[in-house]
């Protein structure tokens, strides 16, 4: 196993496509090949590195382990010299990041203040806008990256995975459903009937994780009873928390000191559904220096989630 460029440019295909027929056509080469690669590699390892019987093709925890680590080396081929060159000469230089409101607050904390330690002369332009105004930027090249939550439903957009995050059902207390004083959080494997009889507090569409609930509703056939409809997560969380009806959370939002006279907690199966982190960038442009560090340096400060 020694091309790791060219194994980390076939896992891409295959997952940027969907599958390895149409991967093969893409990458110019025949699928037998292409099969081939892949099962001397998992041989290699020991390890099933893609779930083939998901339509379109993921990858395995393994696989996603495999792939951080074929995008790390890749990184360090071709930053170590001109990193090294340019802290030697100080250059100056630009990074302009898109990020949604709702999550600024809890991850930009992560990203930021390392990059600058690092790189104090590279100065960053931050779009704070709901995803879908922040992914026409992204098309338009006005910016380089896009701190965002899957899914991306358009092929121009290529995407590095930063941190999975799982979602809680904050359930108030109207809800037919509340169990007053009710304080430990348990696990909603299924059951999601439930959803249908409830008022619910929901975001406006246009949000990443509005995308992701829309999604996962629309594949449980859930509509909700929405009374309520604001912009931010943190909003609908603080109203939750309140009983004024029920809602969705991100962990990052999740407050353990809930009072359970006004709602109960539920955390959502990951196998059911989980927020998706991702840092985007446009598939066909070409990184810069400063792009290539920026995204190397927002990969390391979420290693540690992975």
């Amino acid at each position: 196993m020694n091309n790791y460029d060219e194994l980390l440019n076939y896992f891409n295909a295959i997952l940027n496509f969907g599958s390895f027929s149409a991967a093969s056509d893409q990458l110019f080469i025949s699928q037998s090949y292409l099969s081939k690669v892949v099962l001397k590699a998992e041989k290699e390892l020991g390890a099933t590195l893609l779930n083939r019987s998901h339509h379109p093709i993921t990858l395995t925890y393994a696989g996603e382990k495999f792939m951080s680590g074929l995008e790390t080396i890749a990184f360090e081929k071709r930053n170590l010299y001109q990193e090294v060159h340019d802290i030697a000469n100080n250059k100056n230089g630009h990074i302009s990041l898109g990020i949604n409101q709702s999550i600024a607050s809890t991850f930009l904390p992560n990203v930021l203040p390392v990059f600058h330690d690092k790189y104090p002369n590279i100065h960053i332009t931050l779009s704070e806008n709901p995803s879908a105004e922040l992914e026409s930027q992204l098309l338009h090249q006005d910016l380089d990256f896009q701190i965002r939550m899957l899914p991306i439903y358009t092929n121009t957009i290529q995407f590095t995975h930063l941190k999975y995050e799982p979602i809680y059902l904050i359930l108030a207390k109207n809800s037919p459903y509340f169990t007053p004083e009710k304080s430990k959080i348990d696990i909603l494997e299924d059951k999601f009937e439930c959803l249908k009889q409830q008022d619910f507090i929901s975001l406006y569409s246009g949000s990443g994780f509005s995308r992701l609930l829309e999604t996962f509703l629309n594949r449980q056939e859930i509509n909700l009873n929405t009374v309520l409809k604001v912009k931010s997560i943190q909003t609908s969380a603080s109203l939750a928390y309140k009983g004024l009806a029920s809602t969705f959370v991100p962990e990052s939002f999740l407050d353990k000191q809930f009072n359970s006279s006004l709602c109960n907690i539920y955390k959502v199966s990951p196998n059911v559904l989980k927020m998706n982190v991702v840092l985007a960038s446009l598939k066909d442009r070409e990184f810069t220096r400063e792009m290539e560090l920026f995204q190397k340096s927002v990969i390391r400060s979420f290693s540690c989630y992975n």
